[in-house]
């Protein structure tokens, strides 16, 4: 039996959190975009170590954490929104050495 390349199991895993993604509601576009947004992080954070179903709700927790509104209220909410223009100037940076 021939042995698949650790590339073709990479891939296959991505397809398989993908349509992970569109069992959690995620139109295909939106899961494609999820997926590709958070998966070079969590990948260096967690390996694929994961099944496949844990990697994708853990996907959708930070999406859902990104796109949360800040509450004042809300004691495990934090304001980082004055951060934005660091953010921005650090992406731009390392664009231009590439």
């Amino acid at each position: 039996m021939k042995r698949a390349s650790r590339q073709t199991m990479i891939k296959l895993y991505a397809e398989a959190v993908i349509l992970e993604l569109q069992q959690l509601g995620y139109p295909n576009d939106q899961a494609n975009a999820v997926f590709f947004r958070h998966y070079r992080d969590m990948k260096r954070l967690f390996g694929l170590e994961q099944n496949v179903c844990d990697f994708a709700k853990m996907m959708d927790e930070f999406e859902r954490a990104m796109q949360k509104k800040h509450d004042p209220s809300d004691p495990n909410s934090i304001a980082v929104g004055h951060l934005n223009h660091l953010t921005k100037t650090y992406i731009l940076k390392h664009k231009s050495n590439k």
